[in-house]
Formats: structure tokens, sequence, C-alpha cells
């Protein structure tokens, strides 16, 4: 079973692999190599080895973006289940890609959350945890 992290931004935000070395650097976080570790606007899926702890890991990394025909089908869903979740379409409708952090084991899920949020943090992203279902906004350390 997988574990996802996915952050929902704008493309030009995405920082380059440098700023995302260098924020990962100074906070302890997972190192990443920045030869292999690949654009995030263009991630087409696959494994991204990184260093955590001292320890090789690494998660599948993967980048989409977020069409027209994805926000309508989620509005047809709420609207179908009667249900109302503003925050979630206001986050489809004001962001244009997904990064997807797919992981397997605890190890892979620490370095991909710690990815993740650094991630989110320098693109004025949203981080969202499907398996919480949690959503932590833009320079917020706490889910909503």
């Amino acid at each position: 079973m997988s574990y996802d992290f996915i952050v929902y931004t704008r493309s030009e935000r995405l920082p380059s692999r440098h700023e995302l070395t260098t924020a990962l650097e100074s906070s302890g976080g997972p190192v990443i190599d920045d030869q292999v570790f690949p654009d995030l606007a263009s991630a087409s899926g696959g494994f991204v080895p990184v260093t955590s702890g001292g320890e090789a890991t690494g998660f599948e990394l993967s980048s989409y973006p977020i069409t027209t025909e994805e926000i309508e089908a989620f509005k047809a869903d709420l609207q179908a289940s009667g249900e109302e979740d503003e925050e979630f379409l206001h986050v489809l409708t004001t962001n244009d890609v997904t990064i997807t952090f797919r992981c397997r084991d605890d190890r892979e899920i620490e370095a991909a959350r710690l990815v993740a949020e650094a991630v989110a943090r320098l693109s004025n992203g949203v981080l969202c945890d499907p398996q919480t279902d949690t959503m932590t906004e833009p320079g917020s350390a706490e889910p909503a």
C-alpha cells in the first residue's frame, strides 16, 4: 500500500532544484542530488533517490497539470453528493499543477513528507495528506 503527499501550487512558483536543495540543507532535511532530482514541473513519475538521516531512501515523484476537466468533474461530484467543499474547490481553481510524492515505508514517508513540505513552503502551495484528510495552507505549519 502506498502513502501519498500532494502539493497543489502554481507552476511559476515551483522552486528550482537548487532552491529546494538549499532549503532542505538549511533545515536538516533529506539530501537530494540536484543532478538526479527531476525538474518539479515536468516530473513524469519515477523513483527519486534521497538520503535521509544518513540512510538511502526515496520516493516516487510525478507532476500533473490541474485541468478544467478535473475541476468540472469535482464540481459535478460535489453537486451529486450534495456536499460542499469550497476549500478544496478553491485549491483546485487557484493552482495549476499537482506534485505527487508516493512512498511505501516509514523512511520513504518521512523523507517525502519533508521534501513535500519544503516544496509547498517555497512555492506558497497547499500540502495535502489524503490519508489523514488534512491540508496545510500556505505559510502554515499546521494542517487546516
